[in-house]
């Protein structure tokens, strides 16, 4: 068992954003595979001519998204084995001959993965004339699974959060990154987070292997009111579980984001259905689970059948956690006493002495009411007040901030 020792350390909005959805109306998309033998499914009618499928090679031709009603981007999706090494590469060919890179390699580069499957956007610069579309990998073509390109329509949605940047939307419904469909290597989501009383915290950003158990130790400083875990698998067969135990005591299964059969990183190998690629999981953990102080977090895989001598890694580990706070109770009179404040109405009766002077000092008012009331023909805006002029809420428990995040001995 694997033992990982994290320690917590303690933006909303909306943006505009335009999405990628696959387009159902146009039918198929062009579908081919490698393993276990070459084949080429039939070719859907908007496809723009034969598809050559070589050993550790294929070159798809596309039309110009203009010639296609309803076509306006291109998603390729490849499936193949991550060997550590750069993996495949997918090059874009124009009409007139010129060759250009879109991926230099789709494996991820830092360890052995197993099956995967990375999904590339096709720049509008391209798609726009058409071209020929070329994925390779001549120099381990074994690598190899699938691949499939899919028309999709571009559509705009509102993004929340300022970090979200979504690109492309599957068929599963999953909101994809715009930096995932640039066919480099992932960047991990690493750092912590703090927005009030929700923290995300940082268990393991980098790629984990996950062969059977694993475990994280985490201090926590402060009362919890839940919590979530979070992470994404590489390599679970989807009859597979993984039990969350928490000091100790059962906490239930992660769950894993649903998924399709028709999605192309979804795949038959044999009489075995295997998800390729990164998957979300997570799960909900109450708060009596937890304790002040250093916790425990195991999980297990059970029911797992590795294929093609894949294994199961996890990235991208997280705790959204929500701490509990207290808060002072702002006194309503005052509060309402402010608001009614303004040079015209003038200091509204009931309000004590100590109230008066504080609407005073708002209105910034240091002379006598008679005083002003000499000047009544002056004109006095009204005073604006906005949150800001509330009593603040009482400062939130700390939360316990170092970094001594490392890997003890394996139990």
């Amino acid at each position: 068992m694997m033992r990982i020792l994290t320690v917590l350390v303690a933006m909303a909005g909306c943006a505009m954003a335009q999405q990628v959805f696959p387009s159902s109306q146009l039918g198929s998309p062009i579908a081919l595979r490698w393993t276990p033998t070459r084949t080429v499914e039939p070719l859907p009618q908007w496809a723009a001519g034969p598809v050559q499928i070589e050993h550790g090679q294929a070159i798809i031709p596309l039309p110009a998204v203009w010639e296609r009603t309803g076509i306006d981007r291109y998603v390729l999706t490849v499936v193949f084995v991550d060997t550590s090494d750069t993996g495949p590469i997918v090059e874009w060919r124009t009409k007139e001959g010129a060759l250009h890179r879109l991926s230099n390699g789709l494996g991820e580069g830092d360890m052995p993965l197993g099956i995967h499957a990375r999904s590339l956007l096709i720049p509008e610069e391209y798609s726009r004339a058409g071209g020929d579309l070329i994925v390779s990998a001549l120099s381990h073509p074994e690598v190899l699974i699938s691949a499939e390109v899919s028309p999709a329509r571009n559509a705009t949605v509102a993004a929340l959060g300022m970090s979200l940047r979504p690109a492309l939307v599957n068929k599963s419904g999953r909101a994809i990154d715009a930096d995932d469909l640039l066919g480099t290597p992932p960047q991990p989501l690493g750092g912590d987070l703090r927005t009030g009383v929700i923290v995300d915290a940082e268990l393991a950003a980098d790629t984990v292997p996950f062969d059977d158990t694993l475990e994280f130790l985490v201090p926590i400083d402060g009362k919890l009111e839940g919590a979530v875990l979070l992470t994404e698998i590489l390599g679970l067969a989807p009859e597979a579980r993984v039990d969350v135990w928490i000091n100790d005591h059962s906490a239930g299964e992660l769950q894993g984001a649903s998924f399709r059969l028709d999605d192309p990183s979804t795949i038959s190998l044999g009489d075995s259905v295997v998800l390729a690629g990164w998957r979300g999981h997570s799960l909900y953990v109450p708060p009596h689970l937890w304790q002040e102080g250093e916790n425990s977090i195991v999980l297990r895989i059970r029911d797992h059948t590795n294929v093609l001598g894949g294994r199961v890694s996890l990235k991208n580990t997280t705790l959204h956690l929500r701490f509990a706070t207290k808060s002072t109770e702002p006194d309503t009179v005052l509060i309402e006493g402010l608001r009614a404040a303004t040079p015209e109405k003038g200091i509204p009766e009931g309000i004590t002495e100590a109230v008066s002077e504080a609407i005073t000092a708002v209105r910034g008012d240091d002379s006598d009411v008679a005083d002003d009331e000499e000047d009544d023909e002056a004109e006095t805006p009204a005073v604006q007040l906005s949150d800001s002029s509330l009593p603040p809420l009482m400062p939130l428990s700390p939360l316990e901030m170092s970094s001594r995040n490392h890997l003890p001995p394996s139990l």
